[in-house]
């Protein structure tokens, strides 16, 4: 067919297979093996002696140190990929828990425990090993987040101020809030690559 119609048909077929199976995804969890990627039983949501006796909290140089909840928990992968695919040294500790923010608020995280408590141990943890960098993130809309503005900065300030405390020559670097979407972030792709016949851009407004 004229070359396959000068090969664009070829394409589409791919793409349409890639939205065919984007839309076949029913639980994205499950699909992406979520608990796997935060590690989850191994460093998240986890006693403190089980991150301990599981490697989870490092001593040593260019020690990046994770903590909050399963947000930041799902920072681990990522960062771990990217560290070895540059044969960087740097390590990574892990303390993250499930709806468990790094602020001192009344709450249980997902295994019914207090976050204060949880957030106590990260500080020891935290001044124990010096790490280089303290990596911090949350589920700002989640159960145990503090949903009012003003509230939620004098909740990280004075998280930040006892990190500052116990590790006074650590950098702070805090990710802020991740996109949110109009609807399943699956669908959405499955969406696009069906409606513009090509995979979505790096930065989008659509959905």
């Amino acid at each position: 067919g004229a070359f396959i119609f000068h090969i664009n048909g070829v394409k589409d077929r791919e793409i349409n297979k890639s939205a065919g199976e984007y839309a076949s995804v029913t639980d994205v969890y499950n699909y992406y093996k979520y608990g796997e990627l935060l590690r989850g039983g191994i460093c998240h949501s986890v006693q403190l002696t089980a991150a301990i006796s599981n490697g989870c909290i490092k001593n040593g140089k260019h020690n990046i140190f994770i903590i909050g909840d399963s947000y930041a928990a799902a920072l681990f992968n990522g960062l771990s990929h990217y560290i070895e695919n540059k044969g960087s040294d740097y390590i990574i500790s892990q303390m993250t828990d499930g709806n468990a923010p790094p602020l001192f608020v009344d709450g249980k995280d997902d295994l019914q425990r207090s976050v204060i408590t949880l957030n106590n141990n990260r500080i020891n943890e935290i001044k124990r090993v010096q790490p280089e960098v303290v990596l911090l993130t949350w589920s700002v809309r989640g159960t145990n987040g503090v949903h009012d503005k003003k509230l939620a900065i004098d909740a990280l300030s004075l998280t930040i101020k006892k990190i500052k405390e116990a590790s006074p020559d650590s950098r702070i670097i805090f990710i802020g809030p991740v996109p949110e979407w109009n609807a399943n972030l699956v669908k959405i792709i499955s969406n696009y690559l069906s409606e513009f016949k090509k995979t979505p851009p790096l930065y989008m407004t659509y959905g």
